[in-house]
């Protein structure tokens, strides 16, 4: 009878250890908040992003998951007096390891003297001016860059809904990047 006793316990603490062990790794940090009542453990990952443009302090910002670019933007100083805040969506999310490039309001002038639409920073108004796009697919342009970060090669152009390689091969020597 004693012997069914010990291998019990000798089980509990083996689970018990197991248990505790297993959970304490996973690279996130625990972070403990305490309020007067009660004491809860969160899990937060952490996020980090390097921003660049037209922004008081480039660099590398780390932040928690979950974080908006505006928050990012806040933590770099704020935006400098060149930049266009009106072609960025300073609501979304930014993820792990992306390159945020605020642009300025010259890049725009830079891309319209050269005769191609940057559909990095394009508003409705200039991707229209593109064969072939109309107001409904340049919002899915936008759309798509917003939630996918800007676009890294031209051929990108064609993850948007409804912009494959016909379409691309029409536009693609009036773009850029």
């Amino acid at each position: 009878m004693k012997l069914h006793y010990i291998i019990i316990a000798v089980v509990v603490v083996l689970v018990l250890g197991f248990t505790f062990f297993s959970g304490s790794r996973g690279g996130k940090e625990i972070e403990v908040k305490q309020s007067t009542s009660t004491q809860a453990t969160t899990v937060k990952s952490k996020c980090v992003v390097y921003i660049t443009g037209e922004v008081e302090n480039t660099g590398i910002y780390e932040v928690e998951e979950g974080s908006r670019l505006y928050e990012v933007i806040d933590m770099a100083g704020g935006f400098t007096s060149d930049a266009r805040t009106d072609s960025i969506n300073l609501a979304r999310f930014v993820f792990d390891g992306e390159q945020i490039d605020v642009p300025s309001t010259e890049d725009n002038i830079e891309a319209i003297r050269s005769g191609k639409v940057n559909i990095n920073i394009a508003d409705v108004s200039l991707l229209i001016t593109l064969d072939g796009i109309g107001e409904s697919r340049a919002k899915d342009i936008i759309d798509y860059r917003e939630e996918n970060g800007p676009y890294k090669k031209l051929e990108d152009i064609m993850n948007v809904k409804g912009i494959k390689q016909n379409m691309f091969e029409k536009i693609k020597d009036n773009i850029t990047l």
